[in-house]
C-alpha cells in the first residue's frame, strides 16, 4: 500500500492505476480501502468518469464504501 499511497499523494493517477493492474494480475482483489484511495484521488483531480467507474466496480463486487468514499461519489 505504501507505493500506492505515495503516488496517490502526488496526484499520479496513471501510476496508481498501473500498480492496481499489477495487483489484479497477481490475483489480489481490491478492497474498500484501495477503492477509497482511487476514488479520493480521482475526486481531487476532478475526474468524475473515474470516480463513477471505481464506484461501479465496488458496487458490482459487493464492497461497501466508507462514508468518506460515498461522499466523494455524491459530490
Amino acid at each position: 500500500f505504501m507505493m500506492l499511497r505515495l503516488f496517490a499523494s502526488v496526484g499520479e493517477l496513471d501510476r496508481v492505476e498501473d500498480l492496481i493492474g499489477e495487483v489484479k494480475a497477481e490475483g489480489i482483489e481490491l478492497d474498500a480501502e484501495i477503492y477509497g484511495i482511487l476514488i479520493d484521488l480521482a475526486f481531487k483531480l476532478g475526474n468524475k468518469d473515474k470516480i463513477l467507474r471505481y464506484y461501479g466496480e465496488m458496487k458490482a463486487k459487493g464492497i461497501k464504501p466508507s462514508p468518506e468514499t460515498f461522499r466523494a461519489v455524491l459530490d
